[in-house]
């Protein structure tokens, strides 16, 4: 049994309307789910993504993650709860340049994805069916938290999270072996998608808020760690962070087709570094990397160029 099959949601609890279902035959007929979501932003609901990098507005041929030949590792903010939409919708003009994000299988992210790209429904039915589309959910590497573990009790701490498990997957907590397999085969996965030229969105805190305000978890570090030695001089980090949109105006102009908001969506980013200069200045232990990292991205976005 992959790691979609198994940790992917059994049911997704909203009915699509009709107006998805094109974009379901997009995904059969071969696009990709970033191509979809550019089609979607850039055509469909004519929105605009500025992108800045030290408040100089960038051309498109200029984003650290059009490069051709080197792969990109997306590190930043997870405000508002749409940032992985336009950031997919950036890189689908990018040709051939693939998507691997970290989520939490029982999340927004992965249950949203697999509701717009889930080819099948039940008849006579407001559950989508069992089976998913493996080109759209391939784009997801996902991370149980160790605070599922079942062997563990139940305190203030993780029920939050064991009661979205048990809302949307539908199973028992998994025990430490399956976490830890899941989520090393999920590190390869991201690590496969960077080495070869693709890009690796990961959310450092690992839930709704504010990065620079939160401790991030050493999972970033480990990416950067597992990219392959030799490749690390040609895999860039990004630091990024948006400014306040509307999330809820977003999503119901994507799955309702309801009017698009129409002010520009505005995305910063930090001049881009490499894994191989990461490594260099914090050090090839995954905590103090990442804590590294983080008074990197902190630096830049709350002392050097604070953003609303």
């Amino acid at each position: 049994m992959s790691d979609h099959d198994q940790f992917t949601p059994t049911r997704f609890p909203v009915e699509l309307p009709p107006f998805a279902d094109w974009r379901r035959r997009l995904l059969a007929l071969g696009g990709s789910v970033t191509q979809v979501a550019a089609t979607v932003v850039f055509d469909e609901m004519k929105t605009e993504v500025n992108v800045y990098e030290d408040s100089h507005l960038l051309e498109p041929q200029a984003y650290p993650w059009a490069r051709p030949g080197r792969g990109t590792i997306l590190a930043g903010c997870h405000r508002n709860g749409g940032e992985a939409f336009f950031l997919a919708a950036l890189l689908g003009d990018v040709p051939g340049k693939e998507l691997r994000v970290y989520a939490k299988p029982y999340g927004l992210l992965a249950q949203g994805i697999r509701a717009v790209a889930d080819p099948r429904r039940r008849q006579h039915s407001q559950w989508y069916a069992a089976g998913i589309s493996q080109r759209a959910m391939a784009i997801l590497a996902p991370v149980v938290p160790g605070k599922l573990d079942r062997t563990k009790p139940t305190d203030p701490g993780n029920i939050r999270d064991r009661l979205f498990w048990w809302l949307g997957m539908r199973q028992r907590l998994p025990d430490p072996d399956a976490i830890a397999a899941v989520n090393a085969r999920s590190r390869k996965t991201m690590n496969d998608c960077i080495e070869q030229g693709g890009a690796g969105l990961i959310f450092p805190v690992g839930r709704i808020g504010d990065v620079a305000k939160s401790v991030w978890r050493k999972g970033i570090g480990e990416a950067v760690l597992g990219v392959n030695q030799g490749l690390r001089e040609e895999t860039d980090i990004v630091h990024f962070r948006f400014h306040d949109f509307s999330a809820r105006a977003v999503a119901m102009a994507v799955l309702f087709g309801r009017k698009a908001p129409a002010e520009p969506v505005r995305l910063d980013i930090a001049r881009p570094y490499t894994a191989a200069e990461a490594i260099a200045c914090g050090g090839t232990d995954p905590v103090e990397l990442t804590a590294y990292m983080q008074q990197r991205y902190i630096t830049h976005f709350t002392h050097n160029n604070p953003v609303q």
